[in-house]
């Protein structure tokens, strides 16, 4: 029988699966859903975003401009509560989608996640550059 943390974790893991493949497919409705209302979204490819409109507005001007790869990696995940991070890591692609060269980054970063009566949702992104090329 899980524990309630393991089933959590699962549905943790699940729920971001289920928004990176809208991220990669460029589906921003079931993107949105994984996001709390009052979200804060601070990526270095764009600009600080905080609530669910500026991160629809981030996201518009994002996919507008770049077709992106990534390739994810999770360290750990620590859950408390109705409360929960990870901390990942990150190999993106960024191809232009007018044409031209792609830029790749390493980025570093944390989920903070929250429990929701729907599920748990992103409260908190924040991502970092970083030198080097392992996630």
């Amino acid at each position: 029988m899980a524990t309630s943390n393991e089933s959590d974790a699962d549905a943790i893991k699940k729920m971001y699966d289920v928004a990176l493949v809208a991220f990669k497919e460029e589906d921003l409705p079931a993107l949105l859903d994984h996001w709390e209302d009052d979200g804060a979204y601070l990526w270095p490819a764009v600009p600080p975003a905080i609530g669910k409109k500026a991160i629809r507005t981030v996201y518009e001007g994002f996919f507008a401009q770049w077709k992106a790869e990534e390739i994810f990696r999770r360290y750990e995940l620590e859950i408390s509560g109705d409360l929960a991070y990870s901390r990942f890591g990150s190999r993106l692609t960024l191809s232009p989608k007018a044409g031209g060269e792609p830029n790749r980054m390493t980025l570093q970063g944390i989920h903070v996640y929250h429990r929701r009566p729907d599920g748990w949702k992103f409260k908190v992104v924040i991502a970092i550059n970083v030198p080097g090329d392992t996630p």
